[in-house]
């Protein structure tokens, strides 16, 4: 009867022992299992991070290259109103030169002696 009482409790012991170590593992699963999803979700927030630089970036490339076609279409903008002011300027100038020239031409004509000048001398 000893035997068998030594025996139920070697065989509880063995079963304690299993339980005990079933436990161990699964507590041992579950810690990995925790560090695993940690670092998924770190990557995916890193992930994240990345992306959000990214696209800040991108942001500001695009903003950036838009000043600089704003600022290209003013200069455009700015050469064409001097083109117009100068062919404005031309017609000015050709204009003046034509009244300079008809002046000149009447200051000639008056300087000149009429027929009827030459005849009275």
């Amino acid at each position: 009867m000893v035997n068998y009482k030594m025996a139920v409790v070697e065989e509880s012991e063995l079963r304690i022992a299993r339980i005990h170590d079933d436990c161990n593992r699964k507590i041992q699963d579950l810690i990995e299992h925790h560090k695993i999803q940690k670092q998924k979700q770190k990557e995916m927030l890193l992930k994240e991070m990345a992306k959000q630089q990214q696209q800040k970036q991108q942001e500001e490339k695009q903003q950036q290259q838009k000043q600089q076609e704003e600022k290209q279409q003013e200069k455009i903008t700015n050469i064409d109103s001097a083109v117009v002011e100068n062919e404005e300027l031309r017609k000015e100038i050709e204009n003046w030169k034509e009244k300079y020239s008809d002046l000149k031409n009447k200051m000639e004509a008056a300087e000149r002696p009429t027929n009827q000048q030459v005849e009275v001398r």
